[in-house]
């Protein structure tokens, strides 16, 4: 990689800065969870919601992870803890009864002492399918936590790649790429490669298309801006992903079709 990204990158920045839309990303880099040290209690806060947001806009997001708690609270099943019971056949257990990849209500059943939580109609549940993808995590969770008080603690030293296809596997059905990078990407271990993300990337000559080169690229970038005298101290990689979202997110840059 040349310095052009990186020269590019750093004028884009600065124009971000005369805006003053950066400390939100330094405010989301200091509360990054360190996946080193970070017990399952700490993992579920940031992993659980992910399936809420793929192929959705912020505002679905935020309605549902309302309405799941409004439906779950005060029961076994409450979402701010269903890494422990969600996928219990005696407590809430989300079955996908068709074949393929049906993703209506009609497609899953619902069991368990707790089941009648999801099936209120005010407010109205998000939709099962999604529901069904954060049962996947809390199971894939609890079996990652058996024997290990920190789950995630070799995930810094292993592969973007590798990591990536284990959480697809332990979680199964509705975890893409997509999903669980944007879960790592709290973590500080990767970038998310949502629609502005990816035009910031077009427009510095990045890769702007395939998710795991597009933080293979993340990651350059990130290294020759730290080791680079251009820069106070060092960044990130979770506050690159927030100020490449946000240089197409303001308009700082022209949005792509």
């Amino acid at each position: 990689m040349t310095n052009v990204p990186r020269d590019r990158f750093l004028d884009l920045h600065r124009q971000l800065e005369e805006w003053s839309a950066t400390n939100e990303a330094k405010c989301l880099s200091e509360r990054t969870v360190d996946p080193a040290t970070a017990t399952a209690e700490m993992i579920w806060p940031v992993l659980w919601d992910k399936p809420f947001f793929t192929n959705r806009g912020d505002s679905f997001a935020k309605k549902w992870k309302k309405d799941i708690r409004t439906a779950t609270n005060g029961t076994k099943a409450e979402i701010d803890c269903a890494w422990q019971t969600w996928g219990d056949p005696a407590v809430l257990n989300i079955r996908h009864v068709t074949k393929g990849k049906g993703r209506s209500d009609e497609c899953f059943e619902v069991d368990g002492a707790e089941a009648h939580c999801l099936k209120i109609r005010d407010p109205k549940v998000p939709p099962l399918c999604r529901l069904y993808a954060i049962q996947g995590a809390a199971e894939g969770l609890r079996s990652l936590t058996e024997g290990h008080r920190h789950p995630f603690k070799d995930f810094p030293n292993r592969s973007l790649s590798e990591v990536v296809k284990k959480l697809k596997c332990e979680f199964g059905w509705g975890w893409g790429d997509a999903t669980i990078l944007h879960a790592l990407t709290d973590m500080g271990l990767a970038v998310k490669p949502d629609r502005h993300l990816k035009n910031t990337m077009r427009e510095l000559g990045l890769e702007c298309e395939d998710p795991i080169k597009i933080n293979e690229d993340a990651c350059r970038l990130r290294e020759q801006i730290n080791s680079s005298e251009l820069v106070a101290s060092h960044v990130s990689l979770r506050y690159i992903d927030k100020v490449l979202m946000d240089i197409s997110r303001v308009g700082i840059i022209s949005q792509s079709d």
